[in-house]
């Protein structure tokens, strides 16, 4: 069946298939089949041409169906990295190790001339504590008897042990300074800080000789209390702990 714009050369085709049976010789018969023959070329032409145009543009819908479709992006995050910040920072210039440490600051002996028959002498110590993550507390309290409270220290004569020519009231510990005087009469080097320490010993010795006095061991607590530890002291730094030798 013949549709569309291709039905406008039906009515021709049939005028001319009707009228060939009446045409009076062969020549016009001839004719006749030349034209039917040209006009259904044209029709099918015309027919063929129609059906493989390409529309101009494409409706919006059937773009909307043939666009490709996007794959949406999601934008990576941002990962902050963050550094603890420590409650406690050292003083400028002072290192400090996780345990308390001691280091020496300086010795002297010297001897005095009282106006007796025998000299006596003084023996200076000085000693730096630097505390670590932890308050420090160390006591007023030196002897030659070992413990944790306090300072323990030796005295030889001519190097050997004399713990005849000390007194009871012959040695003294004092803060020079960074150390807090408490009202229990103890001293508190706080976290992160350092403090100088001075202890003095006085000798009355009954007999003349070569006398030396050192430190050999620091006692304290990490509360306002008596003393519960000692420092852990390198063999360097207690060599160090010691005065010159004095005749008296």
């Amino acid at each position: 069946m013949i549709q569309g714009e291709n039905a406008q050369h039906f009515p021709l085709l049939v005028l001319v298939c009707y009228n060939a049976p009446h045409m009076k010789n062969k020549t016009n018969l001839s004719i006749a089949a030349a034209v039917v023959i040209i006009i259904a070329l044209i029709v099918i032409i015309v027919a063929t041409h129609h059906h493989h145009k390409t529309p101009d543009t494409i409706p919006a819908d059937t773009a909307a169906t043939q666009a490709p479709a996007q794959t949406a992006t999601t934008a990576s995050p941002i990962i902050t990295k963050t550094t603890p910040v420590p409650t406690k920072k050292p003083a400028s210039g002072l290192v400090f190790n996780v345990s308390p440490q001691v280091s020496f600051v300086s010795a002297d002996a010297t001897s005095t001339d009282d106006g007796t028959a025998t000299k006596h002498g003084v023996f200076t110590i000085k000693f730096q504590v630097n505390a670590a993550t932890d308050d420090l507390y160390i006591s007023p309290i030196c002897s030659q008897t070992p413990g944790t409270d306090g300072i323990t220290f030796g005295f030889t004569k001519s190097g050997i042990a004399d713990t005849s020519s000390i007194g009871s009231n012959g040695c003294l510990v004092t803060s020079v300074s960074g150390a807090q005087n408490l009202a229990s009469g103890r001293f508190k080097v706080h976290a992160y800080s350092a403090a100088t320490f001075q202890l003095v010993i006085v000798s009355h010795p009954q007999t003349s000789g070569n006398y030396q006095a050192f430190i050999s061991q620091i006692g304290y607590s990490t509360t306002d209390s008596k003393g519960t530890r000692v420092f852990s002291i390198e063999k360097a730094t207690l060599d160090a702990l010691k005065t010159n030798t004095i005749s008296l």
